[in-house]
């Protein structure tokens, strides 16, 4: 089951919505975290082991931080337990998915990550120690972000735990967000990476590879990892509305950006947030000099690369990420800022084209061969018949992919706001209901 199936939709959801709030307040976190377990359940009762191992090991180290604040080797032994524990579980699943072609258990990089987070504040002191072993959980292991977050320290989440802000104007905004999600998944994301398959199928042969083929390969690939990402993070904020909580937005547009530094702040923002809290500030960030923050900037974005999957390309990813990051802020940063916002938006489309030839591709010399595809312009591979059919099925997903990845809509919708809200209202209901019923089509 998952988000994007009718089962989910007419029958999990439905029936979970009516058990919260038919459930006394007091017993509300109780409730959802049944229904949390049980949709976890019903993705492998493996993986929901796992995961319940996880998360009450890393709330035993917590307590252990707690009552013995005194003694420094039991909290230091307690937080290296804990960090150990999840570096070694995520290692172990991505080195065997790789090995062994297993799917990494769902959300795994997501209830491991957020818990030992919370350990790492308890011990710093930036968060209190929660003595309720229901709402730890439920921090960890709430449903609606467990695919792909977005991550939240649990000092914001914590009062929400504890006091329920109900309203109808919470539930509506979460149900817009929810079925914005699933449109984005079923009819864009689906799509794309539908055209990407397709494309790579062309494209893995040197002989029918060319250059239009190229193009279409990475601008597919982008817009697809753009929004399945965004779909899912959508959904996590709708659901969370619905079922009383507030969790930051993931993505905010990234393809709007005028630098590389740009892009990543915007685009799983609440990951990059992550790893320079755990990752770069401890390390020392660039405190201490320009080598400091080179190295440190590097690993945390090796780091963001491999979230993705454990692969050289994407660990490479990463690093020419870094690269790029560490140019703006030593060599051209001050020259970009002076120049027009269009030279900083065709500076990072052209760096962002180079970065994502390495997660198309499965090797390194397969993303440098599609680099060079992109700008080979001899007439006999500029194009070929199979590619001209897949771009007549394919066109307007990648046109709408393309208007909808800027901030075009939202600018759109807020002038109308303001200028005529009553219209505005009324225009949201009925494209918001008329997306439902396409994604309900292409569910189908």
């Amino acid at each position: 089951m998952t988000f994007f199936s009718m089962t989910f939709l007419l029958v999990f959801l439905p029936a979970g919505l009516l058990l919260y709030y038919g459930t006394p307040n007091r017993f509300k976190n109780y409730t959802l975290l049944g229904l949390s377990l049980l949709f976890y359940a019903a993705l492998g009762p493996l993986e929901l082991l796992v995961m319940a191992a996880s998360v009450v090991f890393d709330y035993m180290m917590a307590s252990l931080i707690r009552y013995h604040q005194g003694n420094s080797r039991v909290t230091r032994t307690a937080l290296f337990l804990s960090v150990l524990k999840s570096v070694s579980l995520i290692l172990f699943c991505m080195v065997r998915s790789q090995l062994e072609g297993y799917s990494m258990p769902v959300g795994i990089l997501v209830y491991t990550l957020s818990a030992t987070g919370y350990v790492v504040d308890v011990y710093r002191g930036e968060a209190p120690y929660e003595r309720s072993l229901c709402n730890f959980l439920l921090y960890n292991c709430f449903f609606g972000k467990i695919f792909v977050g977005p991550y939240v320290k649990y000092s914001l989440i914590r009062p929400q735990l504890r006091k329920k802000q109900l309203s109808l104007s919470s539930i509506s905004t979460g149900l817009v967000l929810l079925i914005q999600g699933i449109a984005k998944k079923v009819v864009l994301a689906d799509n794309l990476l539908l055209t990407y398959r397709k494309v790579a199928q062309v494209d893995a042969s040197r002989a029918s590879a060319t250059t239009l083929s190229s193009w279409l390969l990475l601008l597919s690939l982008v817009l697809g990892i753009y929004f399945t990402l965004s779909a899912y993070c959508d959904v996590a904020r709708g659901l969370g509305q619905i079922f009383c909580f507030k969790l930051p937005r993931n993505f905010s547009y990234p393809l709007h950006s005028s630098s590389v530094r740009e892009f990543v702040n915007h685009f799983n923002t609440t990951l990059v947030e992550y790893l320079r809290r755990y990752v770069y500030r401890p390390l020392g960030g660039g405190r201490y000099g320009v080598v400091s923050d080179c190295f440190n900037t590097l690993l945390y974005m090796l780091l963001f690369g491999v979230w993705f999957s454990f692969s050289p390309n994407l660990l490479l990813f990463g690093g020419v990420l870094a690269l790029f990051m560490l140019g703006e802020r030593y060599l051209y940063g001050r020259l970009l800022r002076r120049l027009p916002a269009v030279f900083g938006r065709v500076y990072t489309y052209a760096a962002l084209l180079v970065s994502f030839c390495l997660p198309a591709k499965g090797t390194p010399a397969g993303s440098w061969q599609l680099l060079k595809n992109l700008f080979s312009f001899h007439q006999e591979r500029l194009v070929n018949d199979k590619i001209v059919y897949i771009l007549s099925q394919s066109y307007w997903v990648l046109l709408l992919g393309l208007v909808l990845s800027f901030a075009l809509l939202p600018k759109l919708s807020a002038l109308l706001k303001r200028r005529a809200p009553a219209a505005a209202n009324i225009l949201s209901v009925f494209f918001n209901v008329g997306l439902l019923v396409v994604s309900v089509m292409f569910i189908i």
